[in-house]
């Protein structure tokens, strides 16, 4: 009897030191492929785990503490990086500026949101750092407002725009942005309520 339980211990031990090699090796995968691994002690039986982005809901994230958009763009568009993560918990309006030929009639297809209606093209370039043309080259036209409710449920990302420069063109920010990504998936889809005409 004795001799069968200290079979059974040593099984287990050989177990937990398999699981344990399992989560490192995994955790070594994961990383080396930009994953976002978190794993668990080989105390707590070695389990390995792809972050849970629900629990980020409600919390501030900054240059010192990275969230869920990493530290390129989009997260680089917040002043200093920081930003709150968000989900709607009814239906919302959310506004956007935007090329009236690009959207080919869909508003949807813009991730850079605001609470409040845009004013004017000047407005939005200074408010929200919006450039006459991006690194890179490509032109950001602006001549449309539109107005669009997303569905209860959406994920968003809240915070201060950031300063944007580029071919001596300094755009300040300071505005408050909603970044949402690729709102053309979501589902049910965001609804156009209207659009008009953005004064110079």
């Amino acid at each position: 009897m004795v001799g069968g339980g200290g079979a059974a211990r040593e099984g287990e031990r050989v177990a937990e030191g398999i699981i344990a090699k399992a989560a490192k090796d995994w955790m070594r995968d994961a990383e080396s492929v930009g994953g976002r691994a978190l794993a668990d002690s080989a105390e707590d039986g070695g389990r390995a785990a792809v972050r849970d982005t629900t629990t980020d809901v409600g919390k501030v994230f900054d240059n010192d503490h990275v969230g869920p958009l990493g530290t390129g763009n989009p997260a680089n568009t917040f002043t200093d990086n920081r930003y709150f993560v968000g989900e709607l918990e009814h239906d919302q309006v959310f506004f956007r500026a935007g090329d009236s030929a690009a959207a080919r009639g869909d508003p949807a297809l813009g991730q850079f949101w605001t609470s409040t209606a845009p004013e004017s093209v000047s407005s939005v370039r200074e408010d929200l750092a919006v450039l006459p043309e991006w690194p890179g080259g490509t032109s950001s036209p602006l001549n449309t407002g539109y107005a669009v409710t997303m569905p209860k449920g959406t994920r968003y990302y809240y915070g201060e725009v950031g300063p944007q420069a580029y071919q001596g063109v300094d755009l300040p920010g300071g505005g408050m942005q909603y970044y949402i990504e690729k709102p053309w998936d979501l589902y049910p889809p965001p609804r156009k309520l209207y659009e008009y005409p953005l004064p110079p």
